[in-house]
């Protein structure tokens, strides 16, 4: 019998080890697949961040255009939930404008972004000549 009761002894040693090992394997896929996912959700917030600071710039422009129009002041602010952003007009020498709108987004993530747009008046209208977005 001390021949089979070594035989249990050293299955159960390597069902011991074999469970261990896997548990390891296991526990480490886990924190792979942790590090993956709080890595995608950073990338996510930051994704999230600029596109609203890009969206509040471009409506800070769009508001300074609708200064310029109406020939009232030459910059505008906007305060919103998703972050702030200023607009301004600036009347070149000749036909020539200015438009620069900026904003920065608030949240998880904060991001700044501005686009300018340099154009001329061509009589009543409005010619855009170059745009920047940074």
């Amino acid at each position: 019998m001390t021949g089979s009761s070594r035989r249990g002894r050293s299955e159960r040693g390597f069902a011991l080890i074999a469970a261990l090992l896997l548990a390891v394997l296991y526990l480490s896929l886990m924190e792979l697949t942790l590090r993956d996912t709080s890595e995608t959700i950073r990338q996510a917030h930051r994704f999230r961040a600029r596109i609203s600071a890009e969206i509040l710039a471009e409506n800070a422009l769009e508001l300074a255009a609708e200064r310029m129009v109406e020939l009232s002041s030459k910059s505008s602010e906007i305060e919103e939930a998703e972050g702030t952003a200023e607009g301004s007009y600036q009347r070149l020498p000749g036909d020539r404008f200015e438009l620069h709108g900026s904003a920065t987004s608030l949240g998880a993530a904060s991001v700044s972004a501005s686009v300018t747009l340099r154009g001329r008046f061509v009589g009543t209208d409005v010619r855009i000549l170059e745009s920047e977005t940074h």
